[in-house]
């Protein structure tokens, strides 16, 4: 009822609940506030409506591009990126021109997500501007747009002095190049810094070309700086034919599968939880107890995040094409202990997880109370 309070403050205060709430049944009712003659209520409305999907008013958006007033053409440049609406496409690269920094970042950022060639050239010419974090938001664009025509220009930006919109323009580089990419990517694996070799192990990893199984293996398994392994233990749960790293990989003969479950056991809970992250992405259902094995290991605060991913993996898997019912109870047997663990992260994730395999468990009483997950070490 407050997104028709007499109040204009309370009608733009409900219509940011209703985005906060997350209730997607509740957009329509924000669409009454788009000719609302209060701009903060309008403006709320158009954030709300974006956040929450809303696509059926978007053609009453368009024209809001134009308002009089900036903080409405600001959130329905958001808006309508967030919705994808290609309609919109030259009126929001028209913002790109606004003195307003911050609604030149939101119209590059609305362009970025709506994902087309057309929004990918109208971002191209930022490429040379001398906002970096603009210059990467456009880099973002043209690797989601794929087209080929921007290749070498990606190239181009993977020496640019910045570290973000050196990341960015990896992804471009890949996204725009695909197999021609490898050489690239390669490259700046070698020659880069952690930064820029976390984020080309990644798109080593999209890749698939079986030889660089080495690599990423290698580079796990090594003691070289935490970002690389994060990157390296990220492509790895990026590769396209996960039956490969159940196959020894030629580096100690060992396969993929095993260095991947060797640095979710490590004492880099960051590494360890992206690495339980990939084996969920690709191969969780064939090591199953070594899963458990794991879960089991994690009693400390700072091993949550690894619990975490453990769970999600294991609910993952319901929504393939089966599990055997042996595998099932396996890991339907994992999520009771998890029901019981002190994180109420864990908790409620394994709920959620054994639902999706068909078991009914609730989170146990005993185990609710306050939780505190304590400061990492600074080294």
């Amino acid at each position: 009822p407050f997104l028709t309070d007499f109040h204009s403050t309370l009608r733009a205060e409900a219509a940011i609940a209703v985005a906060v709430l997350g209730d997607s049944s509740l957009a329509e009712s924000c669409e009454k506030s788009i000719m609302d003659h209060a701009t903060r209520a309008q403006a709320s409305a158009l954030y709300a409506m974006g956040r929450l999907g809303y696509k059926a008013a978007a053609g009453r958006m368009v024209p809001l591009l134009a308002s009089e007033d900036a903080e409405v053409r600001m959130r329905a440049a958001e808006a309508l990126g967030r919705l994808r609406e290609k309609s919109a496409v030259d009126m929001i690269a028209s913002l790109l021109e606004d003195p307003d920094r911050m609604m030149r970042i939101k119209a590059a950022e609305a362009l970025q997500r709506i994902g087309t060639k057309k929004s990918a050239e109208k971002l191209e010419k930022f490429l040379s501007s001398d906002d970096n974090y603009i210059k990467s938001i456009a880099l973002d664009a043209i690797a989601a747009s794929k087209d080929g025509k921007f290749f070498d220009k990606a190239v181009s930006m993977l020496d640019d002095e910045s570290v973000m919109v050196r990341r960015s323009a990896i992804a471009a580089v890949y996204g725009t190049g695909g197999e021609k990419s490898r050489q690239h990517l390669l490259r700046t694996f070698r020659e880069g810094n952690h930064y820029d070799r976390m984020t080309a192990a990644e798109h080593i990893g999209r890749l698939g070309v079986k030889e660089d199984l080495v690599l990423l293996t290698e580079t796990l398994q090594s003691r070289t700086d935490h970002f690389s392994r994060e990157g390296a233990a990220a492509g790895l749960g990026n590769w396209p034919k996960p039956e490969q790293l159940l196959e020894p990989s030629g580096f100690n003969g060992a396969r993929p599968v095993d260095v991947l479950l060797e640095a979710a056991k490590g004492d880099d809970w960051v590494v360890a939880a992206l690495s339980v992250e990939s084996i969920g992405n690709t191969v969780a259902s064939s090591v199953i107890g070594e899963l458990g094995s794991i879960f089991d290991r994690c009693v400390t605060r700072l091993d949550s995040d690894v619990k975490l991913a453990i769970v999600g993996a294991l609910g993952r898997l319901a929504g393939g094409r089966g599990l055997d019912p042996e595998l099932r109870e396996r890991a339907v047997s994992i999520l009771r202990k998890a029901v019981s663990d002190p994180d109420p992260r864990v908790r409620e994730s394994a709920v959620q997880a054994a639902a999706r395999h068909g078991a009914v468990l609730a989170v146990d009483p005993g185990a609710a109370g306050k939780w505190d997950r304590g400061d990492p070490p600074l080294a």
